[in-house]
């Protein structure tokens, strides 16, 4: 399996948000990811760039290839925190389980604000407005785990060989 070579050690401690998430049929073989893609298309138009200083530019997300409508699926079950304009541009934000944010746009949903949303399920779709990412192609996709902190989407979203780690009695 591509991109697989990676090990993921989960445990069972109450601080490792993940494991809660992790069917109890998890075989050594298995992998999993922490999130997953919100399109069928894993294309990467920009990869994530992060700055040397909070303060600084960078690209703080990935812009997939998708076009106006595609269907955007949630990377990790969570709440929909926010769905409107920021500077004229169309964003939804997802609040997940583990507390991260991950942020979409150009993207416009239906679902009301606090609507619970399971991984995989159709939460929003590419809209066909302005952004500063990229014209018509893609969608611009952020995942913040901290206050001043964002992850790479492409390393969240990939498949890693889970190890589970049980307690010693």
């Amino acid at each position: 399996m591509p991109n697989a070579q990676a090990s993921l050690i989960v445990s069972k401690s109450p601080v490792q948000p993940y494991a809660a998430e992790l069917k109890e049929d998890v075989s050594p073989n298995d992998c999993m990811s922490l999130m997953r893609w919100p399109t069928d298309s894993h294309e990467v138009l920009r990869a994530f760039d992060a700055p040397p200083q909070p303060w600084l530019s960078g690209h703080r997300g990935i812009d997939l290839r998708t076009e106006p409508g595609t269907s955007l699926k949630a990377p990790r079950s969570g709440v929909i925190s926010f769905s409107g304009k920021v500077a004229g541009k169309d964003v939804v934000t997802i609040t997940h389980t583990n507390g991260w944010k991950s942020t979409f746009e150009p993207a416009v949903t239906d679902i009301p604000r606090g609507t619970h949303i399971h991984r995989g399920s159709v939460f929003a779709h590419v809209s066909d407005g302005a952004s500063d990412h990229c014209l018509h192609e893609c969608v611009h996709w952020g995942i913040k785990i901290a206050p001043d902190h964002y992850a790479d989407p492409a390393l969240i979203a990939q498949l890693r060989r889970v190890t589970i780690l049980h307690p010693q009695d």
